[in-house]
């Protein structure tokens, strides 16, 4: 997997002067950084609620928060990816290709 897929994206559907060719390609770089965003808070979610869990010890009260910080963060990253599979699962039902 090539790290810059998303850099080569972005300058393959913007031309020099800062516009999308088309609505379609504005929307598909649009997704691209919603999902990553979304993976990538949700990623960060889970790792403090982690250290939050590890480092309460046995205070109940912070064990009860850090259950419901990590069950908050494990919900949204399967939102968002429960929302590229729909994204997914609609490109192809249209016959449409993308390149994420």
């Amino acid at each position: 997997m090539d790290p810059l897929q998303y850099v080569n994206q972005l300058e393959a559907v913007s031309p020099s002067h800062g516009s999308f060719a088309t609505i379609a390609d504005f929307f598909a770089v649009a997704f691209n950084v919603m999902f990553g965003i979304g993976v990538s808070l949700s990623i960060v979610g889970i790792i403090l609620a982690g250290i939050k869990f590890v480092t309460s010890r046995s205070d109940i009260k912070a064990t009860a928060q850090a259950k419901n910080a990590l069950t908050y963060s494990i919900v949204a990253f399967l939102l968002v990816i429960g929302g590229y599979t729909i994204y997914k699962i609609i490109l192809g039902l249209l016959g449409a290709q993308a390149n994420i």
